[in-house]
């Protein structure tokens, strides 16, 4: 954590405790740090005790994200020992396309979700850009956002789309470019999917042209998210992103962004009504990982690209407070990284920032004392 005057106020070290990556670290309302470790979700208070750790049931590895219900129990990100998909007629192993209910104490499997059941494993209109394929990480689910007041869930698949999830693994909406959609399932015999994808409108509820939904091209006031992450559902109801940009219009990104959409889930129609990040290009793209907050004390949105690789030089990332809606920058920090033991090459293998927050330095039950304003990364 550091403050903005750019001073470190505190330091959680992991190393030799819980090796490999560690994924997210942020704050819950009792003060306790939640990450996910491999099998298990742990707690750590702000002095660094363990304060509880719950192993997931056998079968599930943890990857990318965990949040914790209103109820208690934790719902995580998987993968599922076992699973398949087929890929032009063969079977291949696939990953990050489950996700999990469990009890928050006793770790036992509450509710399980199969993405594979309801989308299309088989799309590949993102991935193949410069030459890529579709393999077993089809999907690439890399966040959960829990919707409240429907008890739906609002998930990122980076290499496909943000679909939204019924209890019943039944699929609600799918926010996407519209290229390439195909039938449901492990092996493409379940329902059509198209269906199912929102269709972008303008101010006065007009469709674009089909360019712009198929996401050839991109109009001034309305573009897709591209390998995004970190949905956020805000007060008013809308949902924000980091938008990464990745192959965005299916060509090579060059620019990030934070992007807000009103979503209409009668008429299954969606509208862009805030973005940040165009004006920035290249000084803020981040091609993987990263985060946007809304920051209830103010209304200022947190835009925190978490990767720029820099060819020659050292790579940093950013963290940018936002007035609302204006976009005028009120907080920019940059993070130089060392990479003291990275070889450079490869996820994990380089300095990153994966997530950000603004914090308070002291626990929820400290916050009647006038604070320092704290970044964490």
């Amino acid at each position: 954590m550091y403050d903005r005057e750019g001073n470190i106020r505190w330091l959680l070290n992991l190393e030799g405790i819980h090796p490999g990556f560690v994924s997210p670290v942020e704050r819950l309302e009792n003060g306790n740090i939640l990450m996910e470790v491999g099998p298990h979700i742990v707690e750590y208070d702000m002095m660094g005790y363990k304060q509880k750790e719950v192993a997931l049931p056998a079968g599930y590895h943890a990857h990318h994200d965990v949040i914790r219900l209103p109820n208690g129990n934790y719902v995580v990100a998987v993968d599922k020992t076992g699973s398949t998909v087929i890929h032009n007629g063969v079977s291949v192993n696939s990953v990050e396309d489950f996700f999990i209910e469990i009890n928050g104490n006793s770790g036992a499997l509450v509710e399980e979700w199969d993405i594979r059941a309801i989308l299309d494993v088989e799309r590949d209109t993102l991935v193949k850009v410069n030459g890529g394929t579709i393999s077993g990480d089809w999907f690439h689910m890399n966040a959960i956002e829990y919707s409240k007041s429907d008890d739906c869930f609002i998930v990122s698949g980076r290499n496909q789309a943000v679909i939204k999830v019924g209890r019943n693994n039944e699929l609600k909406w799918i926010l996407a470019p519209h290229i390439g959609w195909g039938n449901a399932g492990v092996d493409g015999s379940g329902h059509d999917t198209k269906p199912f994808l929102l269709t972008a409108v303008d101010a006065q509820g007009n469709d674009y042209p089909s360019d712009v939904q198929d996401g050839l091209v991109s109009d001034p006031s309305f573009d897709w998210t591209w390998g995004q992450h970190a949905p956020l559902i805000l007060p008013s109801g809308n949902i924000m992103f980091f938008d990464n940009g990745f192959n965005r219009n299916f060509v090579a990104g060059s620019y990030s962004r934070a992007v807000e959409y009103e979503i209409n889930e009668q008429t299954k129609k969606v509208k862009q009504v805030f973005t940040y990040g165009e004006s920035r290009g290249s000084e803020t793209f981040s091609p993987i990982i990263s985060d946007v907050d809304y920051l209830p004390q103010t209304g200022n949105i947190l835009f925190a690209p978490g990767v720029k690789l820099v060819p020659g030089s050292p790579s940093n990332s950013k963290i940018i407070e936002l007035s609302y809606p204006s976009g005028t920058v009120v907080f920019e920090g940059t993070m130089t990284f060392k990479n003291v033991r990275g070889t450079g090459g490869g996820f994990g293998k380089f300095d990153l920032t994966y997530r950000a927050e603004r914090l308070s330095l002291y626990p929820v039950s400290y916050t009647h004392l006038t604070l320092p304003t704290i970044y964490s990364v």
